[in-house]
């Protein structure tokens, strides 16, 4: 029988304003150095800048923009007879969502200018289906799609 010592999953508690463990998530992966306090307020900027500019409720765009980014599958590179496959795997609910959360970050912070305005921006176009993070998933599941062959070595 396996010994293997099963990882325990870290309690995340819920986020102070909309009282949900996604937005603390996204906080905790903005934050750089362990200043959380300075990653919640460039957040919680980005979503008073969404409700101004485009009068919607941010929440609401931010679960469209969760659910438009989250990958479904992904490739897991396996080295089989010498040779190396990418293998399409399916990513459960928590693993596709902190890949759609570093995608949308990665792509906020490369771009130039306020980091909440490129964060709320990306948000809102990521929400609406046309951003450079939905286009990351789009290639993810271009590559695993083109690798389905190989999901046989599972």
């Amino acid at each position: 029988m396996s010994r293997k010592i099963r990882k325990r999953l870290k309690k995340i508690s819920y986020d102070i304003f909309f009282n949900c463990r996604k937005i603390n998530k996204i906080i905790n992966i903005i934050m750089k150095h362990g200043k959380k306090k300075k990653s919640e307020n460039l957040f919680y900027k980005s979503m008073n800048f969404i409700r101004l500019k485009y009068k919607k409720n941010p929440y609401r765009i931010f679960l469209d923009c969760l659910k438009n980014s989250m990958p479904i599958v992904n490739v897991k590179k396996r080295k089989i007879g010498g040779s190396i496959f990418n293998i399409p795997i399916k990513l459960d609910i928590d693993k596709s969502m902190f890949i759609a959360f570093k995608n949308i970050v990665r792509i906020s912070r490369n771009k130039v200018g306020y980091f909440y305005v490129n964060l709320a921006n990306e948000i809102y176009e990521t929400s609406c289906g046309f951003s450079d993070s939905v286009r990351c998933r789009d290639e993810m599941h271009k590559i695993s799609e083109n690798n389905r062959a190989f999901s046989h070595f599972i």
